[in-house]
């Protein structure tokens, strides 16, 4: 095979969400940080919580794709995946996809992208 940067086309993340999925812009003016720490997927902490609720930590993810893969911001894509099931998925030039994937569960999840491209 190979090597993941060489033959890489796509780059895609998810997010679940988190809990203020599909609420219109005028119902998030009067959120409280308790609104933003009820994760409907995830018990995580404090700040981490924030930052998915955010979307902060997407943020951080996309740039952090960039540049551990050496990449082009236009093959990174956010995808909204409720269920938390995919973490993130590659998409290879020979049309091979890779998935890190796990139940909300399984507590043992092993950093998503990075194990896609190891």
């Amino acid at each position: 095979m190979a090597e993941p940067e060489k033959s890489l086309t796509k780059i895609l993340l998810t997010a679940s969400g988190g809990p203020f999925r599909g609420r219109r812009r005028e119902e998030l003016v009067n959120v409280k940080v308790e609104d933003a720490l009820k994760h409907p997927n995830w018990a995580m902490g404090r700040k981490i919580t924030i930052d998915s609720a955010t979307m902060v930590n997407k943020g951080l993810e996309v740039m952090e794709a960039k540049w551990l893969f050496d990449t082009d911001i236009d093959r990174i894509q956010v995808i909204v995946q409720p269920q938390s099931v995919i973490h993130s998925m590659v998409e290879f030039a020979d049309g091979a996809d890779d998935i890190s994937a796990s139940s909300t569960a399984n507590e043992r999840w092993y950093g998503g992208i990075f194990v896609c491209l190891t």
